[in-house]
C-alpha cells in the first residue's frame, strides 16, 4: 500500500527552517560562551567547561580543600595549555555563573 505524505505549505517550511536556525544559533552560542567572575578572570562557559568545572569541583571537595586553596587552570582568555593560579573559591564562582548563562541562554 502507498503511503501519502503531508504536503508542508512554505509558512511550515519557513518557520521549521527559522526554528532550526534559531536552535542553531542557541548551540553555538553557549559553545562559544565565556563568563567573567568577580576577580575580573575569564572562564570559558561552555557545557564542555561546565563539567570540567563540576568535576574538579567535586574533587577538591572530597579532597576536603577549602575555598583558599588554589589549582591551576586554563582560562578563556589565555592560550590554550597556559595555567593560571585560582581559587578553589573563584571555580566555585565560575560555575555557578556558567550555568546560570546557560539556563539564560537556553530560555530565551
Amino acid at each position: 500500500m502507498f503511503k501519502v505524505e503531508t504536503i508542508k505549505t512554505f509558512a511550515e517550511l519557513d518557520s521549521e527552517k527559522e526554528l532550526m536556525e534559531f536552535k542553531s544559533n542557541r548551540v553555538n552560542e553557549l559553545d562559544s560562551a565565556v563568563i567573567e567572575i568577580s576577580s575580573g578572570k575569564k572562564f570559558d562557559a561552555s557545557e564542555i567547561a561546565q563539567k570540567r568545572m563540576s568535576n574538579a569541583i567535586l574533587a577538591l571537595n572530597v579532597a576536603g580543600k577549602t575555598d583558599a586553596d588554589t589549582l591551576n587552570w586554563s582560562l578563556a582568555d589565555t592560550g590554550s595549555g597556559v595555567a593560571t593560579e585560582i581559587t578553589f573559591a573563584e571555580l566555585k564562582e565560575a560555575f555557578v555563573l556558567a550555568v546560570e548563562n546557560m539556563a539564560a541562554i537556553w530560555l530565551r
